[in-house]
């Protein structure tokens, strides 16, 4: 595999698991001299359907957006010191807006992390991560959730 990436995009929610796919891209940009795209999805699917409901009003999303802006910029500024970072947030579903980013910028490698979900979890909410390394055209890494320390049986 070759290991000469220029460009990495890192796919990113808001959720913890997030951050050791920030820490693996990163770490893989400032090893080969990549620059980095870090890239939020405003999911529509969500927003869509609560704004249609009512549920939703448009302050709600400028603050959804706001919000991933947040995410963005310090995820940046924590991990990205030394590297040459852009940020991209789509309105789209999470999976076809990650790709489309992917396809405008032409990544020679996507990063992004996994919840982890098994059973009826991943039955009902599916895998982003999943679907990413079913349908993408690029090299894609995804960085598991952390292993959470257990004490060892004793026999």
């Amino acid at each position: 595999m070759n290991l000469d990436f220029r460009k990495i995009l890192i796919a990113v929610d808001d959720s913890p698991y997030s951050d050791r796919a920030v820490q693996t891209g990163y770490s893989l940009a400032r090893a080969t001299g990549a620059e980095v795209t870090l890239v939020h999805v405003v999911d529509i699917t969500l927003t869509a359907g609560d704004m249609m409901s009512g549920a939703f009003a448009p302050e709600i999303l400028q603050s959804v957006k706001e919000s991933g802006e947040s995410l963005l910029a310090g995820l940046s500024e924590n991990y990205g010191a030394g590297v040459q970072t852009r940020t991209c947030m789509p309105d789209d579903r999470p999976v076809q807006g990650i790709l489309k980013i992917a396809g405008e910028w032409g990544p020679d490698l996507i990063v992004l992390g996994t919840h982890g979900r098994t059973g009826l979890d991943h039955l009902l909410m599916g895998s982003v991560a999943e679907q990413i390394v079913r349908k993408s055209k690029w090299p894609v890494l995804v960085v598991p959730k952390p292993n959470v320390a257990s004490k060892p049986n004793t026999v």
